[in-house]
């Protein structure tokens, strides 16, 4: 026999509680529109059976008799991106079939379909590299004589390549234009064969730079060159799995810069990049943390210290990066970190704080110029309410961050950078 016709009512109880209520159609004349998301259906009450048999003849074979789907019903699904639509009906109570059909009616033209691909005797259906405006009919039924309730559960995954997706660093497609980095935890990057990513950082003699890139190998290989601040060969890592690793000790008997190529073997591909070991020399200091949200650039504001950070030496600096042009904003200070989201109605997260007082370096107020704001910081003289007599010594760690507007002085919009930690010595 080929399968059971009976299947576990147990399942009955595993019905998604939170899948909205939406059956498909009886006939495939005007099949029920749906969106992504998770649907609740039954079929028992359905009348018609297999209004839209082209899949048929690919599902069953004839010496298997005139099989169809039982009670079936129909949805129209409209794809609201380019990417990867997955059909499957995972939580379903019965033995179900399903088909997917280009077009929007009974003219609609068999694409694929799927008994039981899915867990147990449920189904499934990936199509890959769909546009955005394609319409499919989804239709459903079961086998045999089996017909109930189940849910229908449409996704869609976006393609990265579908458009360029540069993230907060671009342009640092050549290692000559190579963005100055500090140690860090930074996700959701984005690279194509075309748009490689170069990253500076500076390693102080003796120190060890750690860096790995995490990603999933299966949506495109990426791999990691380490090079000289002459972009010669240093060391890489080059494997054919997901996630790559470098580990480089610094014997030259000098701090040195190097430069971080990544470049992918494919299309394109998102990557998170976490590195330790840098800073704390030709000018480039600190260590981003906190999750920033995306301004209206579409990126995300990024920060890092410049200077010296021995605390006597009064010699320290800011630098944002990554920000919507021609708005104004101002660093921010604190000896104690926090993650609050939109604070007072921001469109970003507070990074500094945890309670304790914030410095607001109004000194600093400046307007965005090539996506970047700068300015000094006095550590004699830290502006922490309510007394605005704070000081930076030797010892301490000091969290930093930039609050910005975004959308013109008037629309009331605004947004932070990530934060950055800075050990001052």
């Amino acid at each position: 026999m080929r399968k059971s016709i009976l299947f576990s009512a147990a399942a009955s109880i595993l019905l998604a509680g939170t899948a909205a209520a939406q059956n498909g159609a009886d006939t495939c004349t005007m099949p029920t529109a749906i969106g992504e998301g998770s649907f609740a259906f039954n079929t028992s009450t359905m009348v018609e059976n297999d209004n839209l048999p082209g899949c048929n003849s690919n599902l069953f074979s004839s010496s298997l008799g005139p099989f169809f789907f039982n009670k079936d019903m129909y949805w129209v699904y409209t794809a609201t991106a380019d990417g990867n639509l997955t059909v499957d009906t995972e939580g379903s109570s019965f033995d179900t079939q399903l088909a997917i059909h280009g077009g929007v009616d009974c003219m609609a033209i068999c694409i694929d379909n799927n008994d039981d691909g899915g867990t147990g005797l449920l189904s499934t259906l990936t199509l890959g590299s769909i546009n955005m405006g394609d319409q499919f009919v989804i239709q459903v039924g079961g086998y045999g004589s089996n017909s109930g309730p189940g849910i229908l559960n449409v996704t869609l995954t976006p393609d990265p390549c579908s458009a360029s997706n540069d993230d907060a660093f671009e342009d640092n497609d050549e290692c000559a234009t190579a963005v100055a980095m500090v140690n860090g935890t930074n996700t959701g990057l984005w690279l194509s064969a075309t748009d490689h990513d170069n990253y500076r950082y500076c390693v102080g003699n003796g120190e060890t730079l750690v860096i790995d890139a995490l990603f999933l190998d299966d949506d495109g290989d990426i791999d990691l060159s380490l090079q000289d601040a002459d972009c010669n060969y240093i060391t890489g890592s080059f494997s054919i799995s997901d996630d790559e690793h470098i580990t480089w000790t610094n014997t030259s008997g000098a701090d040195l810069d190097v430069v971080l190529q990544v470049f992918i073997w494919g299309s394109c591909n998102y990557y998170d990049l976490i590195v330790s070991g840098s800073g704390n020399c030709n000018g480039v200091v600190g260590t981003m943390y906190c999750d920033a949200a995306p301004n209206s650039t579409g990126a995300i504001g990024n920060i890092y210290g410049t200077g010296s950070i021995v605390a006597a030496d009064n010699n320290f600096g800011l630098l944002a990066f990554g920000l919507p042009e021609g708005e104004f904003g101002y660093f921010l200070g604190s000896f104690g970190q926090a993650q609050i989201n939109n604070p007072g109605g921001s469109d970003g997260n507070l990074c500094i704080g945890g309670g304790l007082a914030v410095a607001r370096f109004l000194s600093t107020l400046g307007s965005v110029f090539g996506g970047q704001i700068s300015g000094s910081v006095d550590l004699t003289n830290i502006p922490l309410p309510p007394t605005f007599t704070g000081m930076v010594l030797a010892g301490d760690t000091f969290y930093f961050q930039l609050w910005h507007r975004d959308g013109g002085a008037l629309s009331g919009e605004s947004n932070y950078t990530r934060g950055l930690e800075v050990t001052f010595q």
